[in-house]
């Protein structure tokens, strides 16, 4: 990878023109991403899937609190930033290799982000 995720984070938040909080789920509709909630296992917190070239779908799963889900769409939203070469991603609970550390990593940072756009706000 050519940019570590935080930037990546930050420089979308950049194109996306925050000046104030972006929750995750916006940001992807913006993007042009739809977002899907429905009731997963506990072991299945998110995936990302392309139903055909350059149509995208984050699908969360709605049982989670709310700040839940959107921490795991950010993290969704960092697998289509990060790693668009795959089509399909499914985020359970205990992932632990490169692509997942980097998503953690990217999502961190959307979300610190987010907080010190409110602090600041």
């Amino acid at each position: 990878m050519s940019i570590d995720p935080a930037s990546a984070a930050r420089e979308l938040l950049r194109q996306y023109g925050a000046r104030g909080p972006a929750r995750p789920t916006e940001l992807a509709r913006w993007l042009g991403i739809d977002v899907e909630y429905v009731s997963l296992g506990p072991a299945i917190r998110c995936a990302l899937v392309q139903e055909q070239p350059g149509r995208w779908v984050i699908v969360v799963n709605g049982r989670p609190p709310q700040e839940q889900q959107e921490a795991a769409c950010a993290h969704t939203l960092a697998h289509w930033a990060l790693h668009k070469e795959r089509s399909i991603f499914v985020c359970g609970r205990d992932g632990r290799d490169q692509t997942e550390a980097e998503a953690n990593e990217f999502t961190y940072g959307l979300l610190r982000s987010e907080v010190a756009q409110r602090k600041n706000g």
